[in-house]
């Protein structure tokens, strides 16, 4: 081989080498933050995903939790965005591989939990990682884009029938709650529509909706570019507050809290000027989720 030719090709091994160490040592936020490729056996199949774990997670001082789901031609690492972001501000974070996506294994019909099946392991996420010593387990959330969105939303409507359940068979209140292991959702890229069949969610709700997304055009019936005067976003608000004067009038504010008075729950949107597939590699909803969480599960320490 000639010597210019071993030169470039060396040159090109360095720099491959030093492209590798920086992601890694951003992923990592400079060796603040553990990350483990998990491997879980479910009574469906096999749920893999990253699991982040910041220094300031201890058993002595148990941090919030974010479930993150990527969308449907995608894998864990998707939402990189997130889970870096998320775990470098001291949240733990499971990224995890949808069941049929990724290193995840294909659910088989007729076998295993149908709930595991319709929120893609969601749940099953949940179960996981609020058996952890060093998570706070009241504190933990659940976010995803577009297929991933539609998970979250399921898994939140999954954990308040549970403690709907729980006090309709006399538990107390507090051990009714206790069933419910999801305090946040936040949906990106897709619709809560569970709310209308299962509502108020006894969760924080909260929606990322591109104005440019081309499916909220179809799923809402309209331009999304107008999405806080459409109906069926109102509809939806009006769901988890239980507020009808929210039907009609001025239009939804973007990013403002909307309360359910009885539950204590709310509802907040944002609507970044983007397409859908925008949504997780673009600032602006890193920035929502960011905020969404800090708001909802409190901001760990650093």
């Amino acid at each position: 081989m000639k010597k210019g030719s071993i030169f470039w090709l060396s040159l090109a091994l360095i720099l491959c080498f030093i492209g590798a160490l920086g992601a890694g040592l951003v992923q990592n936020s400079f060796g603040r933050v553990s990350i483990t490729d998990i491997v879980i056996e479910t009574d469906v199949g096999t749920l893999t995903g990253y699991l982040l774990v910041p220094r300031n997670a201890t058993e002595r001082d148990p941090a919030p939790a974010i479930v993150t789901s990527h969308g449907y031609l995608n894998n864990r690492q998707m939402q990189a965005l997130n889970y870096v972001e998320l775990s470098r501000r001291g949240y733990v974070v499971f990224a995890m591989d949808a069941y049929s996506h990724g290193n995840s294994s294909v659910p088989v019909d007729g076998r295993g939990s149908e709930i595991s099946k319709t929120t893609g392991g969601m749940n099953d996420a949940v179960e996981y990682v609020s058996g952890l010593a060093f998570v706070d387990n009241t504190r933990i959330g659940v976010t995803g884009h577009s297929m991933g969105g539609s998970y979250a939303d399921l898994t939140a409507s999954y954990y308040t029938t549970l403690e709907n359940q729980a006090l309709e068979n006399g538990m107390s209140p507090t051990e009714a709650a206790a069933q419910n292991k999801v305090a946040a959702v936040l949906v990106i890229g897709n619709v809560p529509f569970g709310l209308e069949d299962n509502h108020p969610y006894k969760a924080e709700v909260g929606i990322i909706a591109g104005r440019y997304d081309e499916f909220f055009i179809v799923w809402m019936n309209d331009s999304n570019v107008r999405i806080f005067e459409n109906p069926i976003a109102r509809q939806l608000f009006s769901y988890q507050t239980g507020d009808s004067s929210l039907l009609t009038g001025e239009s939804l504010v973007e990013g403002r809290r909307y309360l359910n008075s009885e539950t204590g729950y709310g509802m907040t949107m944002w609507a970044p000027w983007e397409r859908h597939t925008w949504n997780h590699l673009s600032r602006k909803p890193a920035d929502y989720t960011i905020d969404y969480c800090e708001q909802n599960l409190g901001a760990p320490a650093h």
